[in-house]
């Protein structure tokens, strides 16, 4: 880069690197036979704290990955700090596993599976 005067307009172009990462928990109790309530917690990063703009669980159930929505009583609590309580029904096999995808609010997509055990 040259600068030929003492007033100049600048433009320069650079990459960013921006990540968002996701840290799951997860477990279960038993209520009645095969089904079980699962609870995960979810926390959302990215240079510091950050929001969820859209979260969508599975579950595996058979060798197939299972959306959950309202038929198995999905709940949500915001934390307001990037934290997020997820709790829903199934009936799975134990131990259950679960993904969940994130979107935040600068639209970046991040995915996390694990595997929750009874509590």
């Amino acid at each position: 880069m040259t600068v030929q005067s003492i007033a100049a307009n600048l433009a320069i172009d650079y990459a960013v690197n921006i990540t968002t990462t996701i840290e799951i928990n997860s477990s279960y109790t038993t209520l009645e036979g095969e089904e079980k309530l699962v609870n995960i917690t979810c926390r959302v990063f990215n240079e510091k704290s950050a929001l969820a703009k859209n979260i969508t669980l599975f579950y595996e159930n058979l060798g197939s990955w299972i959306p959950v929505n309202s038929s198995n009583n999905l709940s949500t609590v915001d934390y307001g700090n990037g934290t997020y309580l997820l709790s829903f029904t199934v009936s799975a096999s134990s131990p259950v596993q679960v993904s969940t995808h994130v979107y935040d609010l600068r639209d970046i997509f991040v995915q996390a599976n694990t595997t929750g055990y009874e509590a």
